[in-house]
Parts: C-alpha cells; sequence; structure tokens
C-alpha cells in the first residue's frame, strides 16, 4: 500500500508541474535578427542554436548545456552554463561565454570571450582569437551561482582560459 500511495503522489506532483515546450529553448534558422532570453526564460534548461545568418543572441540566463551549429556573422552572448557549450561548424562569428565545459569544432575567423572552469577543447578550428569573459547583466551574479560556477560568497573559481 506504501508504493500505491507514493505512485498517486509522484503522479500528482507530475500532473502539476507545467510542461515545457521545446521551442521555447531553441533559436533556429533565423536571418538578420535580435534574438533574446531574459533572465527567468530558461531557468537552467538545455538550449539549442542553430542556423543562424547575421543575428545577435543574447542567453541572460544560467542553462544545463548549449550547443550552437551552424551559424555566421553571428553575435552571441551565453549565460553561465553549468555544463558544456558546444560551438560547431560557425563562421565568422563572436561569442561571449561562461560554462563548466567548453568544446569547438571547425569553428573558422571567431573571436571567443571565455570563462570556463576546466581546460577547453578545440577541434578543427582555424583562425581563433581567444580574450577574457567581458559580460555582464543584472543577475548575472546569481546565475553564476546557480550555475556553480562561483562560489557561495561569489568568488569565482579559476579560469581555464586567462589570456
Amino acid at each position: 500500500p506504501t508504493c500505491a500511495i507514493f505512485q498517486r503522489h509522484l503522479l500528482k506532483a507530475r500532473s502539476a508541474m507545467p510542461r515545457l515546450d521545446p521551442k521555447d529553448f531553441m533559436f533556429s534558422k533565423q536571418k538578420g535578427l535580435t534574438l533574446m532570453k531574459s533572465p527567468g526564460q530558461v531557468n537552467g534548461q538545455q538550449f539549442i542554436i542553430e542556423d543562424l545568418d547575421d543575428c545577435e543572441v543574447v542567453v541572460a540566463d544560467h542553462t544545463c548545456q548549449v550547443t550552437v551549429d551552424v551559424c555566421n556573422r553571428s553575435k552571441m552572448f551565453i549565460g553561465p552554463c553549468d555544463g558544456s557549450v558546444f560551438l560547431r561548424d560557425c563562421e565568422d562569428c563572436e561569442f561571449t561565454v561562461a560554462c563548466r565545459q567548453f568544446r569547438t569544432r571547425n569553428l573558422v575567423r571567431c573571436k571567443i570571450n571565455l570563462y570556463v572552469v576546466t581546460d577547453p577543447i578545440i577541434e578543427m578550428s582555424k583562425d581563433l582569437v581567444f580574450r577574457p569573459f567581458n559580460g555582464a547583466y543584472d543577475g548575472l551574479q546569481a546565475h553564476m551561482r546557480a550555475a556553480g560556477l562561483v562560489d557561495g560568497a561569489g568568488k569565482p573559481q579559476p579560469n581555464k582560459w586567462e589570456n
């Protein structure tokens, strides 16, 4: 009987949870637009950015993972990520990223402003420029804490890409 009671409570709790729409956690197939997620709109979920040309992207919230695929001539700010940020098959872009793990593959002529707490992994990319993270927005410190990139006192973990 205890198991049946637990299952009923679990089903009731799940039905009370709001359903998430995957389309709310992606920017896809856009040209020449400014695309933005404000604090609280992503709230630790995975985020996908794909097939963008000449766009400006701001994800001003914390995430658990971000993938960026096939983007050109775009500028992106990706708020704190407690997992991995993957950048793949992008050209002539600028990225500002704070994350636990950073990976690239097939980037060409990109600028990356980076804060990462593990050693970055750079594969088959060329003409990259790395600079220290330079991002700011209201709530960034709280999101850095939520992503585990700073401790409870706000002290950041060492940046593995300082130069």
